[in-house]
C-alpha cells in the first residue's frame, strides 16, 4: 500500500515529512467548528472545569457559541 508520504533530506540532517495528498474539506477558524458542533450536538459538554466544592462546571456547545456570539457582538460595538 503506498501512503503519498513524501521525505526531504536537507544537507543539515533534517527531515522533512509531507503529505501528497490534497487537504480535503476543512472549516476555516474554530468558529466555523462550533457553529456546526453547536447546530449537531447542542447540550453536549464543550468544555468543563472542576469546581473548588466539588462536582463540574460546563459548558455546552451551543452556550459557548452564544458567548461567542456576544462577545463579538460587544467588540464590534466598542
Amino acid at each position: 500500500m503506498k501512503l503519498g508520504i513524501s521525505l526531504e533530506r536537507r544537507a543539515d540532517g533534517t527531515l522533512i515529512f509531507g503529505d501528497n495528498q490534497p487537504l480535503g474539506d476543512y472549516q476555516r477558524t474554530m468558529v466555523d467548528w462550533l457553529e456546526i458542533w453547536a447546530a449537531q450536538y447542542p447540550d453536549r459538554v464543550f468544555i468543563a472545569e472542576r469546581k473548588s466544592e466539588g462536582g463540574w462546571r460546563t459548558l455546552s456547545y451551543a452556550q459557548a457559541l452564544d458567548g461567542a456570539a456576544r462577545t463579538a457582538e460587544r467588540l464590534l460595538e466598542l
